[in-house]
């Protein structure tokens, strides 16, 4: 059965966020279309769920002090490192210059990346394989998956304690 909760792992609260690929943006904070379902496979590796058109975030909270994050792509090519906090998105991956979102590649129906955490003092860091799963492909190797396509939300009203003048 796959899960929408929070996962605690190594220090680490994760929540799995999906939103549409073409919103996405290396060099903005990204708002949550959907959660991702996600659920073991096996000891160390578990699975999400992401359409094809979608990319997937992360966010994290340190829950014991702070935790040096590596997540890189199955091959290593592509990584990024952060520290949780003063971070808490974990959005693109980089080679490079080059920034890419954490996505399924066109064609593609899985996708593995590593996520690595330190937690404070503590002297080797834990590994987790993450393994992005088109829905299809989730039906034929995991089971049964109700999941739709995520939605762009409705925009939020901003707010401001700043007061316009009044007369003239």
């Amino acid at each position: 059965m796959a899960s929408s909760d929070v996962l605690s792992w190594n220090g680490l609260d994760i929540s799995f966020q999906r939103i549409g690929r073409r919103s996405w943006s290396s060099s903005a904070i990204l708002r949550s279309w959907a959660q991702a379902p996600w659920q073991w496979i096996s000891p160390d590796c578990l699975a999400l769920a992401c359409f094809p058109t979608e990319a997937l975030w992360l966010g994290l909270t340190a829950t014991h002090g702070a935790v040096r994050v590596h997540f890189r792509s199955g091959r290593g090519r592509w990584t990024r490192d952060l520290d949780v906090p003063p971070d808490w998105q974990l959005s693109w991956i980089q080679s490079g210059s080059r920034k890419r979102p954490i996505a399924l590649r066109s064609g593609c129906h899985s996708a593995v990346f590593v996520l690595s955490a330190r937690a404070a003092r503590k002297h080797e860091p834990k590994a987790l394989a993450v393994t992005l799963v088109a829905p299809a492909a989730w039906r034929r190797r995991i089971g049964p998956l109700e999941l739709a396509p995520a939605q762009r939300p409705e925009p939020v009203a901003l707010y401001s304690r700043i007061m316009p003048q009044h007369g003239p």
